[in-house]
């Protein structure tokens, strides 16, 4: 089965929040461990895509990708091609 387009949310920035590591209303819900790549999809990926691509750096070209953050220099880049939002870590 190949990926399927999906509707995207339709999310004014500005006033979105989104985390990854914690509750969105952040009550000490941390996750207790570390993260070492963070890949987002705006297509339902099968499970034979996932495990294909799963053990190897990505580009930031795939179709469908729209964050990818791999920390492998020890930034938080997006390395997407349509990357607009970079975090820095103090």
């Amino acid at each position: 089965m190949a990926s399927q387009k999906i509707n995207p949310l339709k999310v004014d920035v500005v006033d979105a929040i989104f985390r990854i590591g914690c509750e969105v209303d952040a009550k000490g819900q941390f996750w207790n461990g570390a993260l070492d790549e963070i890949r987002i999809w705006s297509v339902a990926r099968t499970e034979d895509e996932i495990r294909v691509s799963m053990n190897s750096p990505l580009t930031g070209q795939e179709d469908g990708l729209v964050g990818y953050w791999n920390f492998d220099d020890g930034t938080t880049k997006d390395l997407t091609a349509i990357a607009t939002v970079s975090f820095s870590y103090p």
